[in-house]
């Protein structure tokens, strides 16, 4: 594919200013510039071309984009455009290699946007945990994800490292964004209309929807404790980058480290917020917040004041963390998979997704006809709460208890009626109606 404008991609881990750039980029005269580059099936792609660096390079260097119809459509009708077509969400990080295959040298370029790993992780934290307590200090999260990060910035340096031309590829550092920088960017993609007074305009805007990636405001500042902790993970990774450890990060980061264990004898009143636990955890007399991330069937979580908080992800690409304190009950055996499967194909396969969107009539519908259809005719979807709308970008407006109280892919509300005696016991046993959130995995 040698005739035609290039097709850019930025490749990066999120939250290290790719909305800056897209609005940057979108002023040239000769581009279609967008931040958002199909969710359905490149998201999955990307996880599954993640899961193959990390299990061996060989695989990773095999996969070949005709394994992936639907992006290889995609592909297609973009490289028939007759004008450059840019992205810079995340989601493309896994896809450079099989892209340069494909496309071939005259027709790709791929930009490498990095931040500083304490700051990218910084911003992570603030993101998944706006309302956490005060003394919350989660040192295992923060681990996490700069494992994460360096999970991806490995895979981004190995795809660039096999390609080895410098006309296709290039790194960007979000530390470095000046007038400069852009134009220079211009100057690589073959973008036109640089508009210096524009760009320099957004260079100093703080607005949320330009400079997306700058959550650093929190309810809970990220602690020094888990500031260092990522670091020490992705040190090594980030000096290929060029960063050195930066004392400056941790200068206004609070101080809570987790607190030592509490003698077997004694009693502490516990906090009405819940935490993430994790076995490296000591234990606290907080309420413990439960992943149901790995699930692999469809449960409930019976609204009931247990004192333990179920989480999992949901809303399709926008990916919640959404929780509620409960009791869980799987609905499926070990062996049947299929009411699981049907409900995430039915909302991955969707082509009228987007972001925000929470439940459809007809997606209720599904869900209540495939229940039925597997002899849980007895939990239907709660409606109420249906037809919602939600600004992505005044996301700091939003009430969290009404967007958990929402229906979204992977969690919706339900009614559950008296069982049959030979569904459902324990906790359900002797009810009349209860309320309930239907959980499964998140397409995203």
């Amino acid at each position: 594919m040698n005739d035609g404008p290039i097709n850019f991609y930025f490749l990066s881990s999120g939250f290290c200013g790719t909305r800056f750039y897209h609005h940057a980029l979108r002023l040239a005269r000769n581009a279609e510039v967008w931040h958002q580059p199909g969710h359905e099936e490149i998201s999955e792609v990307t996880d599954l071309m993640e899961q193959r660096f990390a299990a061996g390079r060989e695989g990773f260097l095999r996969t070949e984009l005709a394994e992936f119809p639907g992006v290889r459509r995609r592909m297609d009708k973009r490289l028939a455009l007759p004008w450059i077509y840019g992205d810079t969400l995340n989601w493309m990080r896994g896809l450079g290699l099989m892209l340069y295959r494909y496309a071939g040298a005259e027709r790709l370029r791929l930009v490498a946007l990095v931040r500083h790993p304490v700051a990218t992780v910084r911003s992570m934290l603030a993101h998944f945990r706006t309302d956490a307590p005060v003394a919350f200090s989660d040192v295992a999260l923060a681990e996490e994800l700069a494992r994460r990060w360096v999970r991806q910035y490995a895979m981004i340096a190995y795809q660039f490292e096999t390609i080895d031309n410098p006309a296709v590829c290039t790194m960007i550092r979000l530390e470095d964004v000046s007038l400069a920088q852009m134009r220079d960017l211009y100057h690589f993609l073959g973008l036109e209309g640089f508009d210096a007074a524009a760009i320099g305009a957004l260079l100093e805007n703080r607005h949320k929807e330009v400079r997306h990636s700058h959550l650093d405001e929190s309810t809970v500042p990220a602690s020094q404790e888990e500031l260092r902790a990522a670091w020490r993970i992705c040190a090594p990774l980030a000096a290929v980058y060029g960063y050195a450890e930066d004392e400056r990060l941790y200068a206004t980061a609070p101080s809570r480290p987790l607190p030592p264990p509490r003698p077997a004898n004694s009693h502490t009143p516990s906090s009405p917020h819940p935490v993430i636990l994790s076995s490296s955890d000591p234990p606290t007399t907080r309420p413990p917040l439960v992943k149901l991330f790995e699930q692999q069937a469809v449960g409930l979580i019976v609204r009931c004041p247990s004192g333990i908080h179920y989480i999992n992800q949901a809303g399709g690409p926008i990916c919640f963390w959404l929780s509620a304190e409960g009791a869980f009950i799987p609905l499926e055996g070990a062996g049947d998979d299929t009411l699981r499967r049907n409900l995430f194909e039915h909302f991955h396969r969707s082509r009228e997704k987007t972001f925000m969107r929470d439940l459809r009539p007809q997606d209720a519908d599904f869900i209540d006809a495939a229940l039925a259809e597997h002899g849980l005719g007895f939990i239907t979807v709660y409606r109420a709460g249906m037809g919602k709308t939600w600004d992505l970008f005044a996301w700091q407006t939003w009430d969290w208890d009404d967007l958990c109280a929402s229906p979204w892919e992977a969690w919706v509300p339900v009614r559950v009626a008296a069982p049959p005696y030979d569904k459902l016991a324990g906790v359900l046993s002797g009810i009349d109606v209860a309320d309930a959130i239907l959980v499964w995995e998140n397409s995203n």
